[in-house]
């Protein structure tokens, strides 16, 4: 019973199915994009407010999703409310192993490419 409980809960997750959020990927690079603008804009501030704080709830949502799934259920790498936008983006650059240009964390499926070597990667911070 216990079995099939688990595997109705692992063939019904959205996140299972490919890409890294229940957000579309126009969403979530929106967010990103939201997010990198005010980090970039704001990088001299000694304690930046949350990121939820400045870009709002609904669009760090899509953030927080691919953050906690590249964590890979640990939780001392997920990315926590409180955070600062650029904490996230960090997390998100380091961790996502699938880009599309200079954004972390798109699926393949969605038009971002492998890159498993981490000098492949981009930074948030590059234009």
């Amino acid at each position: 019973m216990r079995i099939a409980t688990v595997a109705i809960i692992l063939f019904t997750v959205p996140a299972a199915a490919g890409g890294y959020t229940k957000a579309t990927p126009a969403e979530y690079q929106v967010a990103y994009g939201k997010a990198r603008a005010y980090a970039l804009a704001h990088q001299t501030i000694e304690w930046p407010p949350s990121c939820r704080a400045v870009i709002g709830a609904k669009a760090v949502k899509p953030l927080m999703e691919a953050c906690g799934l590249v964590a890979g259920g640990t939780t001392h790498m997920r990315c926590r409310p409180a955070m600062p936008c650029h904490d996230i983006l960090d997390r998100l650059a380091q961790y996502c192993i699938e880009w599309k240009g200079n954004v972390p964390c798109v699926a393949i499926e969605d038009g971002g490419e492998d890159r498993q070597d981490p000098r492949l990667r981009g930074r948030w911070q590059s234009p």
